[in-house]
């Protein structure tokens, strides 16, 4: 109970950045026990901050953990529990399932109120890994910028975990056909943003006529 976790750390961005299927995600992550990235924070006494002031005037508080790596996880996590988003009546068929105990589990459409105990109970035991760290104010702003500065993932780099080992052998293959070096001529720069891969993907999305798309850009794929 005198122990705070502070949100408002200046450097972070504002929570809610997600959009909602990254949210959903997350919350399937954390009931079907997949690994979480883990949380980082310095801390201090709220007795001894350098103005002399207690913070947000709260002097129960004997330590304050100002999170300066996780604040969308965190922020994410509360909301949820607190009912204020419901999970979409049409999530990704690969997060819409949670397994517990040999049990599966529907988390489709669904506020935390309304999802089954044992989810409730999953997602409330999960337990989060904090590192807490400790350094002068630029250490402290050098370990933000390098935490946040790695590229994420393109649509079309994540859609081979979708597609299965079988699959992306075979998604390989084709990527490494003479044909798409001989006749595309991709560049360097399109090569590593993967645009060949963007290239394949939209050509099976129009000749697959079992799934109604309703484009097939890249944000589709």
């Amino acid at each position: 109970d005198n122990e705070k976790i502070n949100l408002d750390y200046p450097i972070q961005r504002p929570p809610g950045q997600w959009k909602q299927k990254e949210a959903e995600g997350f919350i399937n992550s954390l009931a079907d026990d997949y690994p979480v990235p883990a949380l980082y924070s310095t801390f201090h006494d709220a007795n001894k901050k350098s103005d002399g002031s207690f913070f947000k005037k709260d002097k129960s508080a004997v330590k304050i953990y100002d999170i300066i790596d996780g604040l969308q996880r965190l922020t994410t996590i509360f909301s949820y529990l607190d009912n204020k988003w419901a999970t979409s009546d049409e999530m990704d068929k690969e997060d819409a399932w949670v397994y517990i105990n040999d049990e599966e589990y529907n988390i489709e459409g669904k506020f935390f109120k309304d999802q089954h105990p044992a989810v409730q109970d999953k997602i409330k035991s999960r337990m989060l890994t904090l590192y807490k760290v400790e350094g002068t104010e630029r250490e402290i702003l050098r370990l933000f910028y390098k935490l946040n500065s790695g590229k994420g993932l393109t649509n079309q780099q994540k859609s081979k975990a979708k597609m299965g080992v079988k699959w992306a052998n075979i998604f390989a293959d084709l990527r490494n056909h003479p044909t798409m070096n001989n006749v595309f001529h991709f560049s360097d720069t399109q090569l590593k943003n993967s645009d060949n891969e963007t290239a394949l993907l939209q050509s099976m999305m129009l000749l697959d006529n079992n799934y109604e798309f309703r484009d097939f850009s890249a944000k589709e794929i």
